[in-house]
Protein backbone atom coordinates (compact mmCIF):
# COMPACT_ATOMS: atom_id res chain seq x y z
CA UNK A 1 0.00 0.00 0.00
CA UNK A 2 1.42 3.38 -0.93
CA UNK A 3 1.97 6.23 1.54
CA UNK A 4 -0.81 8.23 -0.13
CA UNK A 5 -3.28 5.37 0.38
CA UNK A 6 -2.25 5.06 4.04
CA UNK A 7 -2.68 8.80 4.58
CA UNK A 8 -6.17 8.63 3.07
CA UNK A 9 -7.18 5.36 4.77
CA UNK A 10 -5.99 6.21 8.30
CA UNK A 11 -8.69 8.84 9.06
CA UNK A 12 -11.41 6.58 7.64
CA UNK A 13 -10.29 3.69 9.84
CA UNK A 14 -10.13 6.02 12.87
CA UNK A 15 -13.70 7.21 12.26
CA UNK A 16 -14.97 3.64 11.87
CA UNK A 17 -13.25 2.55 15.08
CA UNK A 18 -14.67 5.54 16.95
CA UNK A 19 -18.16 4.73 15.69
CA UNK A 20 -17.83 1.10 16.80
CA UNK A 21 -16.55 2.16 20.21
CA UNK A 22 -19.49 4.55 20.63
CA UNK A 23 -21.97 1.86 19.58
CA UNK A 24 -20.60 -0.69 22.06
CA UNK A 25 -19.42 1.47 24.94
CA UNK A 26 -21.95 4.28 24.82
CA UNK A 27 -24.68 5.11 27.29
CA UNK A 28 -25.07 2.08 29.61
CA UNK A 29 -28.85 2.51 29.63
CA UNK A 30 -28.85 1.87 25.87
CA UNK A 31 -26.32 -0.96 25.87
CA UNK A 32 -27.61 -4.46 25.19
CA UNK A 33 -25.88 -7.52 26.54
CA UNK A 34 -27.45 -10.59 24.97
CA UNK A 35 -27.42 -14.10 26.41
CA UNK A 36 -25.47 -16.61 24.38
CA UNK A 37 -26.70 -19.64 26.33
CA UNK A 38 -30.46 -20.25 26.25
CA UNK A 39 -30.36 -22.38 29.41
CA UNK A 40 -29.16 -19.26 31.26
CA UNK A 41 -31.71 -17.10 29.43
CA UNK A 42 -34.51 -19.51 30.40
CA UNK A 43 -33.51 -19.16 34.04
CA UNK A 44 -33.69 -15.35 33.75
CA UNK A 45 -37.10 -15.55 32.02
CA UNK A 46 -38.39 -17.63 34.93
CA UNK A 47 -36.76 -15.62 37.74
CA UNK A 48 -37.73 -12.23 36.28
CA UNK A 49 -41.25 -13.37 35.32
CA UNK A 50 -40.67 -12.41 31.67
CA UNK A 51 -42.92 -13.34 28.76
CA UNK A 52 -41.73 -16.66 27.34
CA UNK A 53 -40.78 -17.09 23.69
CA UNK A 54 -43.58 -19.68 23.41
CA UNK A 55 -46.12 -17.10 24.62
CA UNK A 56 -44.72 -14.50 22.24
CA UNK A 57 -44.91 -17.00 19.35
CA UNK A 58 -48.55 -17.75 20.20
CA UNK A 59 -49.28 -14.04 20.26
CA UNK A 60 -47.74 -13.70 16.80
CA UNK A 61 -49.90 -16.53 15.43
CA UNK A 62 -53.11 -15.15 17.02
CA UNK A 63 -52.50 -11.65 15.68
CA UNK A 64 -51.35 -12.93 12.28
CA UNK A 65 -48.04 -11.05 12.65
CA UNK A 66 -45.98 -13.83 11.10
CA UNK A 67 -43.51 -16.32 12.51
CA UNK A 68 -40.60 -15.72 14.86
CA UNK A 69 -37.49 -17.11 13.18
CA UNK A 70 -34.78 -16.11 15.68
CA UNK A 71 -34.90 -14.72 19.20
CA UNK A 72 -32.23 -13.18 21.41
CA UNK A 73 -32.87 -12.22 25.03
CA UNK A 74 -30.87 -9.12 25.90
CA UNK A 75 -30.35 -7.08 29.02
CA UNK A 76 -31.10 -3.42 28.29
CA UNK A 77 -30.61 -0.90 31.07
CA UNK A 78 -32.52 -2.27 34.05
CA UNK A 79 -34.80 -4.50 31.98
CA UNK A 80 -34.85 -7.13 29.27
CA UNK A 81 -35.80 -7.13 25.60
CA UNK A 82 -36.23 -9.74 22.92
CA UNK A 83 -34.53 -9.00 19.63
CA UNK A 84 -36.50 -10.87 16.99
CA UNK A 85 -36.10 -11.86 13.39
CA UNK A 86 -39.59 -12.35 11.97
CA UNK A 87 -41.00 -13.78 8.76
CA UNK A 88 -44.04 -11.56 8.25
CA UNK A 89 -47.42 -12.82 7.08
CA UNK A 90 -46.41 -11.59 3.61
CA UNK A 91 -43.23 -13.71 3.67
CA UNK A 92 -40.76 -10.87 4.18
CA UNK A 93 -38.12 -10.83 6.88
CA UNK A 94 -38.10 -8.07 9.47
CA UNK A 95 -36.44 -7.40 12.80
CA UNK A 96 -38.06 -5.92 15.87
CA UNK A 97 -37.43 -5.35 19.55
CA UNK A 98 -40.01 -6.45 22.13
CA UNK A 99 -40.20 -5.63 25.81
CA UNK A 100 -39.62 -9.02 27.46
CA UNK A 101 -41.66 -8.17 30.55
CA UNK A 102 -44.79 -6.95 28.76
CA UNK A 103 -44.51 -8.76 25.41
CA UNK A 104 -45.10 -5.62 23.36
CA UNK A 105 -43.12 -4.16 20.50
CA UNK A 106 -40.94 -1.23 21.49
CA UNK A 107 -39.34 -0.59 18.12
CA UNK A 108 -37.82 -1.86 14.98
CA UNK A 109 -34.31 -3.15 15.72
CA UNK A 110 -31.81 -0.35 15.39
CA UNK A 111 -34.41 2.32 16.23
CA UNK A 112 -35.59 3.55 19.62
CA UNK A 113 -32.66 1.79 21.25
Amino acid sequence: MSKTMLIIAAPVVAILLAALHTAYAGDPSKRQDCFKDWSEAARVVSEQNLVSVATLSSQFRRQNLGEIIKTDLCRKGNGYVYRLVIRTAKGRFASATYDARRGIEIGVAGQNE
